[in-house]
């Protein structure tokens, strides 16, 4: 359970928020590459933290990020004027490059003007189908964090937004929750004991023991990048656990086993989230249908246009007649599951009310890391819980034996006690 000023300071992304300056300090991946369009394509608008932004991209195909209002005189810049190398604000002209530069200010006569003054521009990176944004003030961002996904074609990728009405953590919570797999997902569970054809092939091989044990032992180790916990439940044969090991890289990202799943939670403000849910092979194309449809995203009137439209006036379309049938939830796939359990949670969950269990130990330690940083961090030294190479990182789900230890399972990504708030 946390206090009303700790669940204040976990949920609140807007500008005058000390989470707001934490999200900041991190690359983040703000748009989808189709959001943006075409080379010479209008600006369009965006929101991040409650603050509004505009992207757009010019004739070489450079994508440009900037504050909204101009840094003239605050006119909005996704009415500038698409123009070759750059966009031009209608107000008074002033014409900027996608880096910042000003490349002409019709209304200034001094010519050094251009060189000495640039527009409030930040510093993007395009990769594996998203546009990913430093918003932070320090004069250099972090180093850019690379995930395996970003290293294989695109065809064997596929990148699904799900926009939600509701905080950033929670959504991120319910990722680490994995007491609930085999319970709320419970058809999906028990179609993993069938080796269900119709589910992805990297799915099919998984050994999956969640119908036989809801009440896993959960372990936590901290590491450089965030933490790796294992859900340890026993593998049915008297000898045996199945660890289900998944990795959460702060501040806002959890890698899902098995090893082919990255989920961002992006903030756009207090109460609204996109989960940008990431799912590649690297032996074969992805089936975009086939996990669609694993996710319940297929669905008519669920998924329109990103958006999830469950929500409390339409009970989260749950089916009341298809529980009495026998579904265990009324809704279809995963996606649907897991989002009507977010959003009806309410705008921003209350933690005070809680009633919290030991299978509840990963939430519990996500709030331990992020309140630690944002009451002891240094901003100065942003970077400290930073992995050089996030693409070595694993999400594994593995049988070993009972007294076996599952860190061996993660080697070089384990380190016990690395930021020095284990507990």
């Amino acid at each position: 359970m946390l206090t009303a000023r700790q669940n204040e300071l976990l949920t609140r992304v807007g500008s005058d928020t000390p989470m707001h300056g934490l999200l900041k300090r991190y690359w983040q991946p703000a748009l989808l590459s189709s959001d943006v369009g075409e080379r010479g394509c209008d600006p369009v608008r965006f929101s991040f933290l409650g603050e509004p932004y505009i992207a757009f991209r010019d004739a070489a195909g450079q994508v440009g990020v900037f504050a909204e209002n101009c840094c003239h005189r605050g006119s909005s810049l996704a009415l500038a004027r698409a123009e070759g190398d750059g966009i031009r604000c209608i107000f008074h002209g002033w014409k900027f490059a996608a880096d910042g530069t000003l490349l002409d200010t019709p209304n200034v006569a001094d010519e050094t003007f251009k060189q000495r003054f640039r527009g409030t521009a930040f510093p993007v990176r395009e990769a594996a189908d998203l546009v990913w944004v430093y918003f932070g003030s320090a004069s250099e961002p972090p180093p850019f964090r690379e995930y395996e996904y970003m290293n294989v074609p695109s065809s064997h990728r596929l990148i699904m937004r799900m926009k939600l009405d509701c905080n950033w953590l929670q959504v991120m919570e319910g990722g680490l929750d994995s007491s609930h797999v085999g319970i709320l997902h419970a058809e999906f569970a028990k179609s993993f004991e069938a080796r269900d054809a119709s589910l992805p092939e990297g799915l099919q091989a998984q050994a999956q023991v969640y119908s036989t044990d809801y009440a896993p032992r959960i372990d936590v180790r901290d590491t450089e990048f965030g933490f790796h916990y294992a859900a340890l439940r026993d593998a049915g044969d008297g000898r045996n656990v199945h660890a289900r090991i998944t990795a959460y890289v702060f501040p806002n990202t959890n890698m899902i086993p098995p090893n082919m799943f990255v989920i961002h939670y992006v903030p756009y403000d207090d109460t609204h989230t996109a989960q940008i849910v990431t799912y590649w092979d690297k032996e074969r194309p992805v089936d975009r249908e086939r996990t669609l449809r694993v996710l319940g995203l297929d669905q008519p009137g669920v998924w329109i246009d990103d958006h999830m439209e469950q929500s409390p006036d339409n009970r989260w379309l749950q089916d009341r007649a298809k529980m009495r049938a026998g579904s265990w939830s009324g809704l279809i796939g995963l996606g649907q599951e897991d989002t009507a359990v977010n959003v009806s949670q309410g705008p921003i969950l209350d933690r005070t009310k809680e009633t919290l269990v030991p299978s509840d130990v990963a939430c519990i330690h996500v709030r331990k890391l992020l309140l630690h940083e944002l009451e002891h961090g240094d901003p100065a030294a942003p970077f400290a819980i930073q992995p050089p190479r996030t693409s070595t990182i694993q999400a594994l789900e593995v049988k070993i034996p009972r007294d076996a230890d599952w860190t061996r399972s993660v080697p070089g990504n384990a380190v016990a006690d690395a930021v020095g708030v284990a507990g």
